[in-house]
């Protein structure tokens, strides 16, 4: 054998190793597109259901401020309802005072006090029942959330 004909059987081999790393070149690409192909549909089909969630999400969300609002309205109803009942708590003024060793005092002035005190006791009840209210309400939203997004 001549060394032409040693060359020509070496590049032979060489072309065919080529080949058929090419072949598997090629497999490997086919492969990867099919990947590729599979991740946009994943990709599609979670947009989706994010979708879906985020309008589940708002209309909970809607729900429960409107029930934020009803209750909150209620509640501003009966403090104002025990605001009209406002009436004093002092008993009518006797006839004449027994002696003068008892304790006088201008009444007008703790009438005043004293309904400015239960003034201040409700909007403070009425303000810690408005927290009530809301946190409630967020802990429903939170409850509700969990479960769109398991």
């Amino acid at each position: 054998m001549t060394i032409e004909r040693y060359i020509i059987a070496g590049l032979s081999v060489l072309v065919f190793i080529l080949g058929i790393a090419l072949i598997v070149d090629k497999t490997r690409i086919n492969g990867l597109q099919a990947d590729v192909a599979i991740s946009v549909k994943l990709a599609k089909a979670q947009e989706k259901q994010i979708v879906i969630q985020k309008k589940a999400s708002q209309k909970d969300k809607e729900q429960l401020d409107e029930d934020y609002k009803r209750k909150s309205a209620a509640l501003h109803s009966t403090i104002s309802g025990l605001r009209k009942h406002n009436t004093s708590l002092l008993s009518s003024l006797p006839a004449s005072t027994g002696s003068p060793d008892e304790i006088t005092f201008d009444r007008e002035a703790l009438d005043r006090a004293i309904s400015r005190y239960r003034d201040a006791i409700q909007k403070g009840f009425g303000e810690g029942s408005d927290c009530q209210i809301s946190l409630s309400i967020a802990q429903q939203w939170v409850q509700r959330e969990t479960k769109i997004y398991e």
